[in-house]
């Protein structure tokens, strides 16, 4: 229903097709627009969610708490760092090589805990940052790049740290296609990561929450993926296993991806396991 005047706020009861649907469906309530707030064009953010049994509940069309925005939006950023396989292929590419030191054409273990890991934990952090400022002048001052631009970025970001391990002499300039990452992340998605359906007042509150539950995962995941490499950097096969066949996995995987993205081919994995399948037998 449309309001020609604007309450404080609405009380709502819904009752879900729970007999139909079972009992973990949810019911949601979106405000597409909202004068007192000047929220527009609302399509993804909910007000409130319902599930069977649940009591009629009451919506604030002056704005929500800043509190209850901030909440909100880092769940979904500590979500969205678990949702995208970028996210893992990142730390495998950055992560296998930190715990090593280039030593000509090969890798030798690092000696030393303490520097190599503020070495890592300040590498990791130029994800996230890069991230934040991009996402900031994307969301704030209208700056982006269309999503399968930032897509290629982020690929080609990807394949240059499977790269790096491959020829160790380049990982000196590992920061370079971190920062491309973060960047290409922030300004492509930018509409889909930021608080879309937010009232303006709150923007920057979600737009800092989001980057910060996104960065925390991040960062802790990342050193410990670093812990549990650290032990493992003078196993005889960590070389072949973490420097070797790991990036060229990667590489191959990407490689498909861009032949996908380039000619429009898309790879059946169901009709090639049948077929490698039925070649093995």
């Amino acid at each position: 229903p449309e309001l020609t005047l604007v309450p404080d706020a609405l009380t709502i009861g819904f009752r879900p097709l729970a007999d139909v649907l079972g009992r973990e469906h949810s019911g949601l309530v979106l405000i597409e627009s909202n004068t007192r707030t000047g929220l527009r064009h609302n399509e993804s953010y909910a007000s409130l969610v319902f599930q069977p049994g649940n009591r009629p509940q009451v919506t604030s069309l002056v704005g929500e708490h800043p509190a209850s925005v901030f909440e909100t939006f880092v769940v979904r950023g500590v979500l969205h760092a678990f949702h995208d396989t970028e996210h893992l292929a990142l730390w495998i590419l950055l992560l296998a090589g930190l715990v090593m030191i280039p030593a000509g054409m090969t890798w030798q273990a690092r000696a030393a805990f303490r520097p190599t890991a503020l070495r890592a934990a300040a590498l990791l952090a130029v994800i996230p940052g890069s991230n934040l400022v991009a996402h900031l002048l994307a969301r704030l001052g209208g700056l982006a790049v269309p999503v399968p631009v930032a897509e290629w970025a982020i690929v080609l970001g990807l394949v240059a740290l499977a790269v790096m391990l491959l020829v160790p002499h380049l990982v000196r300039f590992v920061a370079v296609p971190l920062v491309v990452i973060g960047v290409a992340h922030g300004l492509g998605f930018a509409t889909q990561m930021t608080p879309t359906g937010v009232d303006p007042g709150n923007v920057l509150v979600a737009l800092l929450a989001f980057n910060l539950g996104f960065s925390a995962v991040f960062m802790i995941g990342g050193l410990a993926g670093f812990a549990l490499l650290w032990p493992l950097r003078g196993w005889q096969a960590y070389t072949v296993v973490a420097l070797r066949i790991a990036p060229m996995c990667l590489l191959l995987l990407y490689g498909i991806w861009v032949v996908e993205r380039s000619t429009g081919w898309s790879w059946n994995t169901r009709a090639t396991v049948a077929a490698l399948t039925g070649w093995l037998s």
